[in-house]
């Protein structure tokens, strides 16, 4: 049962959600803070440390229509 439910929660939220991948027309380039996380096993205990970094992010401003 547990593996039923496993296959059907992903395939309702993906129908729910629907998965369209829209063609971006015009986009911009600006400035963010980004990060990740480094994991750390101290004893039995993980720790996960996020690192941030500056970077630069595609962001679509139009996207095309059809």
């Amino acid at each position: 049962m547990k593996k039923i439910k496993l296959l059907v929660i992903p395939m309702i939220l993906l129908l729910l959600c629907g998965c369209e991948n829209k063609e971006c027309i015009k986009s911009h380039e600006e400035e963010d803070t980004c990060f990740y996380y480094i994991y750390n096993k101290i004893g039995s205990v993980t720790i996960m440390t996020p690192i941030y970094y500056q970077c630069i992010k595609t962001v679509c401003d139009e996207y095309k229509e059809g």
